[in-house]
């Protein structure tokens, strides 16, 4: 369904790059997480080395990666909503947008038996069709988007809630919630660090893209944006 890291890595305002942050302190959440395995992957296409250029922390939570930056132990962290937004009104440069850098990474996506999938098309089509209105309506009615987010993140920011809406619905929710075997590539690099195995599966037998196509075919998705 979405196929983007959804962090951006945040530094002291001295830091112009996040290839300056060589010998610096560098926090996540936990080690062998999403966000973890992002932070050094982006560290790497910096052309810096997780384990030897800088020292990575985990706090354990988010916020507490936000703190830890106020707090100066650490001087460059990984941010997830809200506390990216946070982390750039305090101050903080943004030396990395994850979700917008191009990199491709199924962050979240559906799961089923091939078999449910093929006995039940009806059902699924059904599905994805509530999930494709779903994100119609999320993108297109920006007041009840709001108040969505406010309800199941259970912020009272208005600003917040705004700023995070409006990035989502631009950058972060597509049309149409097709997988791609691309898509899967870092995740089967990501299993591989725990099991090595991940490096023979073919990203394309995991993927079954039929019902999504057929409800595209269909002028379902025309329909509802009106093109």
């Amino acid at each position: 369904m979405n196929n983007k890291f959804v962090f951006s890595i945040y530094g002291h305002p001295s830091l112009s790059s996040l290839s300056a942050a060589r010998g610096k302190r560098v926090g996540v959440t936990r080690f062998g997480g999403t966000m973890d395995f992002a932070t050094r992957h982006f560290l790497r296409l910096s052309g810096l080395d997780p384990a030897r250029d800088v020292a990575m922390i985990q706090v354990g939570r988010v916020q507490d990666i936000l703190s830890g930056l106020v707090a100066g132990s650490m001087d460059v962290g990984t941010m997830a909503f809200p506390y990216d937004i946070k982390a750039r009104e305090a101050g903080y440069r943004e030396l990395a947008d994850l979700a917008q850098s191009g990199v491709r990474y199924a962050s979240s996506s559906f799961l089923a038996k091939r078999q449910f999938l093929t006995q039940q098309k009806t059902l699924v089509e059904g599905f994805v069709r509530a999930l494709i209105e779903a994100i119609h309506l999320i993108r297109t009615r920006r007041n009840e988007g709001v108040k969505v987010l406010a309800r199941y993140t259970r912020l009272s920011d208005a600003k917040v809630l705004e700023q995070t809406y409006d990035f989502h619905s631009r950058v972060i929710w597509p049309r149409v919630p097709e997988l791609q075997p691309e898509d899967l590539k870092l995740v089967l690099e990501e299993l591989a660090g725990s099991n090595p195995k991940a490096r023979e599966i073919d990203a394309t037998e995991l993927i079954y893209s039929d019902p999504v196509r057929q409800v595209v075919a269909s002028g379902f998705v025309e329909r509802l944006y009106g093109r």
